[in-house]
């Protein structure tokens, strides 16, 4: 049987069989799977922050910061719904980093907005 294990004696196998004691598979595969949705969490937590931080101007607008958000937002939700599976570490600095990058392109639109209304007060 596969999933037993039979003692030897020194010179011949025994008729004593007893369970399998170790690791079952479904751990490494579990190990696995931890190891994916971090790598996605901290792959996705930096490209989003990336994009988000990303200089902007009143030609080009927001929205390739606001892209960045949404990428590490959706790290950050990914982070909570695996919360079993990946380190405590790995779902804050997810939180922190949306958090952060929306302060940013919150702060970068605001910025915009004073100067297209600055530019508009230059030409009546």
């Amino acid at each position: 049987m596969a999933d037993t294990q039979r003692y030897w004696d020194g010179a011949v196998w025994t008729e004593h069989v007893a369970p399998m004691t170790g690791q079952p598979a479904s751990a490494s595969t579990s190990s696995s799977n931890s190891q994916v949705y971090m790598l996605l969490v901290l792959t996705g937590t930096a490209i989003g922050t990336i994009m988000a931080m990303q200089s902007a101007s009143l030609l080009t607008g927001t929205g390739s910061n606001w892209t960045g958000v949404a990428i590490v937002v959706a790290a950050a939700i990914l982070a909570r719904f695996v919360r079993n599976s990946i380190p405590a570490w790995v779902r804050i600095v997810a939180i922190l980093a949306a958090l952060a990058s929306l302060a940013n392109v919150i702060y970068l639109e605001n910025e915009l907005d004073n100067k297209r209304e600055e530019i508009s007060n230059m030409f009546p």
